[in-house]
């Protein structure tokens, strides 16, 4: 899980950019009836706290925190109700 973290990457934009590229992908898996890896790089995504959001202008965390709001609902919607309760 280390290796999908370190991916995550630690400027604002390119953050929310890799964030809406692997909602893209989950939405095409799902639409294709596919088996995704997206939704658990979402989980890991999330969980990643590196960005600064202190540093980041007003506009741009407020988009950030929409994108990681999108991103959040869409994980809670598609985790089984076992997994999530084995998570917390």
């Amino acid at each position: 899980m280390q290796d999908l973290a370190d991916l995550v990457p630690k400027q604002g934009r390119e953050r929310g950019h890799y964030i809406l590229d692997i909602l893209a992908e989950l939405q095409q898996d799902i639409l294709a009836g596919q088996g995704t890896t997206a939704l658990h790089r979402l989980q890991v995504a999330l969980r990643q706290q590196a960005v600064d959001w202190a540093d980041l202008p007003p506009r741009l965390r407020e988009i950030l925190t929409e994108i990681d709001l999108r991103a959040a609902l869409e994980v809670a919607k598609l985790t089984p109700v076992d997994a999530a309760a084995d998570e917390a």
